[in-house]
């Protein structure tokens, strides 16, 4: 029987018993629930020990997402390893549906993701920039037909892809599609373990938030001669806040993410 891993990074926010409560709910529920956390082990506990699940946490070694993401890949047993933020709340149906769709995909796929839905508390789902009918309409006739991806990734095109430029570029596939594609957001993202062992993201303070990591990750992959998928039938919901935009980032953390991003894409046509 297939085994399915949940990675959780946390900084012990308390929306963290939120997602482990809609852990608790799966329809098809996890082996093991592996917690990284960065935090004084006195804050964690309160938010995990009346759980029923099975799980597991480790004070993270080092400092930054990069570090915690290759510690729970190293920590999960599952043939299926489930990343999930801290901050969001998952459907009963997300590990079933994952379990389902990875069966049914060729190993050629690395894994599969999916998109996050918006939410505020008291309000419920709200529209984000992936909701836009504008953007739906750049991304279907600009970047469908002008922008080029890097040479290896044009399987990517109607998905999420790295361009020429090396920007991360998101195809007319987004979100409302299914295709081929890097992986999209890090709340909402499932790996086979043996696509993984041994892979290991760089670990840099000149990261920051690492944000783009999840696309550094997939053309680690794509190196390797991995594919991966992108479906809109698997959301979950994500709490909204100022930190989840991308636009946050500073000079030296994008100077760094486009470094490690040049040094993947040199190794996918050699």
């Amino acid at each position: 029987m297939t085994r399915i891993s949940v990675v959780v990074p946390t900084l012990c926010r308390p929306e963290l018993r939120d997602l482990l409560s809609s852990l608790g709910l799966q329809r098809r529920r996890p082996d093991e629930v592996i917690i990284i956390y960065a935090c004084e082990t006195a804050r964690l506990r309160p938010l995990v020990e009346d759980e029923p699940l099975p799980i597991q946490a480790y004070s993270q070694r080092g400092v930054g997402v990069t570090e915690a993401v290759n510690q729970g890949l190293e920590s999960a047993e599952g043939e299926i390893i489930v990343i999930v933020d801290d901050d969001a709340v998952i459907p009963s149906s997300l590990l079933l549906k994952y379990e389902e769709l990875l069966g049914k995909l060729p190993r050629a796929f690395a894994g599969a993701c999916s998109r996050d839905i918006l939410y505020e508390r008291g309000r419920g789902p709200v529209k984000g920039p992936d909701d836009s009918a504008l953007v739906k309409l750049y991304r279907r006739l600009y970047v469908a037909n002008l922008v080029k991806p890097y040479p290896g990734l044009e399987v990517f095109a109607r998905g999420v892809f790295v361009d020429r430029g090396l920007r991360v570029r998101h195809g007319p596939c987004i979100p409302d599609g299914d295709c081929i594609s890097l992986p999209f957001r890090a709340v909402n993202m499932a790996l086979r373990k043996e696509a993984v062992d041994g892979l290991r993201l760089p670990e840099d303070k000149d990261l920051g938030a690492a944000r783009g990591f999840e696309q550094l990750l997939g053309v680690m992959l794509a190196a390797k001669g991995y594919l991966y998928a992108y479906t809109s039938d698997n959301p979950v919901y994500h709490l909204h806040h100022t930190s989840i935009s991308r636009s946050h980032r500073s000079e030296a953390e994008e100077r760094a993410m486009r470094r490690y991003m040049a040094e993947a894409l040199s190794r996918l046509n050699g």
